[in-house]
């Protein structure tokens, strides 16, 4: 799992190359689209500390159990989440990206 709270853990991501760059360009559009709906101009030091983060799951990561993004084990982790929508993204790769927000 991978949290990312400001832009600084995208470019350390996009330096260690995982994920793939052309999913994590996407993220960091995300991230700007979010940034600039918070008003926030300041694009070095925006921090989601006050807004949530973005999660990235990876393989092998426990669905039901993601205690350090905010869903517990006792609530189902990410099965007993309720998000408002998903969103398949298509990454050109043959491997589709899930959005849940």
């Amino acid at each position: 799992m991978r949290i990312i709270e400001t832009k600084k853990d995208i470019v350390n991501l996009l330096r260690a190359e995982v994920p793939p760059s052309a999913f994590l360009i996407h993220v960091e559009d995300y991230f700007n689209q979010l940034r600039t709906e918070l008003e926030d101009e300041a694009e070095n030091q925006f921090n989601f500390s006050e807004n949530g983060f973005i999660v990235l799951l990876e393989m092998g990561d426990n669905v039901r159990d993601l205690k350090s993004a905010g869903l517990a084990d006792e609530s189902g982790g990410l099965l007993g989440s309720y998000p408002e929508y998903f969103e398949t993204l298509d990454m050109g790769d043959c491997q589709g990206r899930t959005k849940w927000c």
